[in-house]
């Protein structure tokens, strides 16, 4: 069994990206309550400790927090955002809703390119594209793709780690508007607001780009 440090790595930084950008909000918007939070270390003034400490807990702290953040986006945010504006990497199926046909990007998955890809899936997995649970084709689809061409896991590897930064970030700044409502004026707010919307907007863009990447390296592969 291999082991991906890359992966590993970047979904750490990820994690930490977002917790530490919540904590120092946090800690811009409520110093009393950070104070009051490292205190207990004050015992140890004098010494290298309390800043050892310190870095202990935040960096624990901000990966905690990135990893609760990345837990809301793939249960929360991301399904909230499929449903509003369709699924990408339902968008090829030829019994796919018509919100879904409409939203994620019609201009890509049209007509033609799922029916080539419908005879591609039968080509592939000698069975016809209906036969399988809607939910398994895009599951059997990455399946092959990933086993087939390295070149694409690899694309695939890149587009997944800049999503999840762009939806963890955007989280966190929403989180930190939240936490501090009444501590910051209504200008921060607006920037964090702005800026977790461009963020989500990136976000959405790169979960289009997957599914057309995977769908077309399917089709040539």
């Amino acid at each position: 069994m291999g082991f991906s440090s890359n992966v590993d790595l970047d979904e750490l930084l990820s994690y930490f990206l977002s917790g530490s950008i919540f904590i120092t909000l946090s800690a811009v918007g409520q110093p009393d309550l950070v104070a009051t939070l490292l205190g207990s270390v004050q015992p140890f003034e004098g010494t290298a400790l309390p800043v050892v400490v310190h870095f202990v807990v935040f960096f624990g702290s901000a990966l905690v927090l990135g990893h609760v953040f990345s837990i809301l986006v793939r249960n929360f945010s991301r399904n909230l955002m499929n449903w509003l504006l369709g699924d990408p990497r339902q968008a090829v199926l030829p019994t796919t809703g018509r919100c879904t046909r409409r939203q994620a990007s019609q201009e890509f998955f049209t007509e033609e390119f799922r029916q080539a890809f419908a005879g591609r899936y039968r080509t592939v997995f000698k069975t016809d594209i209906s036969a399988v649970p809607e939910k398994a084709v895009p599951r059997l689809v990455r399946s092959h793709v990933f086993h087939s061409s390295e070149s694409a896991l690899q694309i695939r590897d890149r587009i997944v780690r800049a999503r999840s930064f762009c939806a963890n970030m955007a989280i966190a700044l929403l989180a930190a508007s939240f936490v501090n409502f009444s501590s910051f004026p209504i200008g921060i707010h607006l920037m964090l607001w702005a800026a977790a919307i461009m963020l989500t907007i990136k976000q959405r863009s790169l979960d289009l780009r997957e599914a057309k990447e995977i769908y077309t390296h399917f089709l040539v592969v």
